[in-house]
């Protein structure tokens, strides 16, 4: 038995994509949550040629964007770039180094950690590398004392 929740999310599939004689294997493989993406926004959309060539890139999109950059998409809103995560495993003699750090490059203690603690490594990073690429080419010319 198909619960109703279920039920109407399988009618609002089928009438946003039904009629476009798309393969069902191909929306099998687009997946549920991209085609309630593509189904939510085109709701309310007046009928049409139009309508259904705009549904038709939308899945041409939900092939190449993930779940959570396809709204975006189909508001024609730039891509957003993808943000890398760094989990960092630290004894409590580097942890006090690191908060120290933070705290030098103003990143505000928070509950768990620190807020705007990316620009403060970007930034102590960014100084780190410069006194490194300084201290190389004095090395390079013998100018080190």
């Amino acid at each position: 038995m198909v619960s109703r929740r279920a039920l109407f999310y399988h009618l609002k599939i089928g009438r946003t994509f039904g009629h476009l004689g798309v393969p069902t294997s191909r929306l099998a493989e687009i997946g549920w949550t991209k085609l309630s993406i593509i189904a939510q926004h085109f709701k309310g959309h007046e009928e049409g040629e139009d309508r259904d060539a705009l549904i038709l890139r939308a899945l041409s999109d939900a092939e190449n964007y993930t779940a959570r950059e396809l709204p975006a998409i189909l508001n024609g809103e730039p891509r957003k770039p993808k943000a890398h995560s760094i989990h960092l495993r630290l004894t409590p003699r580097q942890y006090k180094v690191f908060a120290a750090a933070m705290s030098e490059f103003k990143a505000t203690p928070a509950r768990r950690g620190f807020s705007d603690k990316e620009r403060a490594v970007t930034v102590a990073f960014t100084l780190a590398l410069k006194a490194l690429s300084a201290a190389t080419s004095k090395e390079k010319t013998g100018t080190q004392r």
